[in-house]
């Protein structure tokens, strides 16, 4: 009985080769939480650069109308100081324009200098999310290859051991797989515990007078009066 208890233990080592290669591939970073991150930090990119976008174009538009006002405030005091027009009512007119194109004028330069402050500000906003994405695209590329890697070599390994599991339960008794499957199903992975100094090597306790004679002489697997693994005597 020893002898097919050995071959069952070979199994339960397999098994437990299985089991820590699935649980291997189970806890592997895939990345899921990395590529959120990135997704999040590529809409936080598109929005600071449309604001980017929005204030360059503001700016263009208050440098042309700005330019726009100098020119005519320019061709209305060339008018004026050319001595052009002489009707008072048309020189009151005129001045009245050129005073409201200053307004304009002092209105649109405030304008400009505040966008060429808030553009520099924001692309240093837009270089600073470019920078985080960047970084968070490379550190999702490596995860990607290691997690490639890394499950490849388990997938490997499991399919290995499993064909090797087969092998190693033909040379077992049916009945005895069977029973061997029930315990392991409800004792943790673990059906087959080696006994050392007197004890199961899986719980620990002292095996009685009475496990240790069936452990020698029985032609049924002996099992832990404390656990109910069955016992592997020790050569």
């Amino acid at each position: 009985m020893n002898e097919a208890l050995k071959n069952l233990y070979s199994v339960q080592e397999i098994d437990s080769r299985i089991l820590a290669a699935k649980r291997a591939m189970a806890g592997l970073d895939n990345g899921s939480s990395t590529k959120a991150q990135v997704e999040q930090a590529e809409m936080d990119y598109k929005q600071l650069e449309d604001k980017l976008r929005g204030l360059e174009a503001e700016l263009k538009d208050c440098e042309l109308n700005l330019k726009t006002v100098e020119n005519k405030k320019q061709g209305y005091e060339r008018r004026l100081y050319a001595g052009e027009v002489t009707n008072p009512k048309e020189l009151e007119g005129m001045e009245k324009e050129i005073g409201m194109l200053k307004r304009n004028q002092d209105k649109l330069e405030t304008r400009v200098l505040e966008l060429m402050d808030a553009a520099q500000e924001q692309q240093g906003l837009v270089s600073e999310s470019r920078s985080r994405l960047e970084r968070l695209q490379a550190e999702l590329s490596g995860k990607m290859e290691t997690y490639d890697n890394r499950s490849k070599e388990l997938s490997e390994e499991i399919a290995k051991a499993t064909a090797d599991r087969t092998a190693a339960a033909d040379t077992v008794d049916e009945d005895l797989l069977r029973r061997y499957e029930g315990i392991r199903s409800r004792a943790g992975g673990i059906a087959v515990s080696q006994v050392g100094d007197g004890r199961c090597g899986v719980c620990h306790v002292s095996l009685t007078p009475f496990a240790v004679r069936m452990l020698k002489e029985s032609q049924e697997p002996p099992t832990c009066e404390s656990c109910g693994r069955m016992l592997l005597a020790p050569e």
